[in-house]
């Protein structure tokens, strides 16, 4: 039997369990949510997140720990409202539905056997009002919401979502992703120190917790691999599909 799997990160996460991808690998198993690369599947897709503290709103929400505003939803999942990303998805995957995401995903999330997490930002303001994080790409990057927090504010939030997924699930495997060291693999590529802090957070949670394992990109990965400095080419998610095969 397929394991049901959930995965919150960015699409260089979501998009390793696209259904090419896992056909390609030769190894299936159900994800409730992830990036469809093609634009077909109708539902298992809310949004991209990119931090420790959006992955745990996004699990309290789902659960109904936690009730999200219509508003609050729009903010934090950029899936619920009229955005530009909502609009390309839609357009091109016309069986999509927000609604039915989310139902699908509550419906089958107490059966995941294995939770994946990507962790590639440092950037995590709150909404003043609300407290709840602020999505970048939502918000057009806007320098007065953006703010970088410090390590162990990041590491604190990483113990809280950690915590919460052992708590509220029965012997779960934990895995947490890192964002591209381009460096380890291009020497000319410059050292950036949000992402080394990143990938020193995630190594520690490993070695701290028995059901904790970390992906570093960087070790599966090189320059032809990549679009660009953020993005993969599909190679590079068959390769690192091919390690997540590895936990279940």
């Amino acid at each position: 039997m397929n394991p049901n799997i959930f995965a919150s990160g960015s699409c260089r996460l979501l998009c390793c369990f696209d259904k090419k991808i896992q056909t390609d690998v030769g190894k299936q198993c159900n994800s409730l949510h992830h990036f469809n690369m093609e634009f077909q599947g109708g539902y298992n897709f809310l949004g991209k997140l990119h931090t420790a503290r959006q992955h745990l709103l996004l699990l309290k929400f789902l659960i109904k720990d936690l009730s999200l505003s219509k508003d609050d939803q729009n903010r934090l999942l950029s899936m619920s409202t009229n955005s530009p990303w909502f609009q390309q998805y839609s357009s091109q995957d016309k069986d999509y539905s927000y609604s039915k995401s989310l139902s699908s995903i509550r419906q089958n999330l107490a059966t995941s056997q294995l939770f994946l997490f990507e962790i590639c930002s440092m950037k995590n303001a709150l909404y003043k009002e609300t407290y709840l994080p602020v999505a970048e790409e939502l918000e057009g990057y806007r320098k007065d919401l953006i703010l970088s927090k410090s390590k162990d504010e990041c590491r604190k939030d990483i113990l809280d979502l950690v915590n919460y997924v052992n708590k509220k699930f029965n012997k779960p495997k934990i895995v947490l992703v890192g964002h591209i060291r381009n460096w380890i693999f291009n020497k000319q590529h410059a050292f950036i120190a949000d992402r080394q802090a990143i990938y020193e957070l995630l190594v520690e949670m490993d070695s701290t917790f028995d059901n904790v394992y970390y992906i570093d990109p960087a070790v599966f990965i090189t320059n032809d691999d990549l679009l660009d400095d953020w993005h993969y080419k599909p190679q590079a998610y068959s390769k690192i599909y091919k390690k997540i095969c590895t936990f279940f």
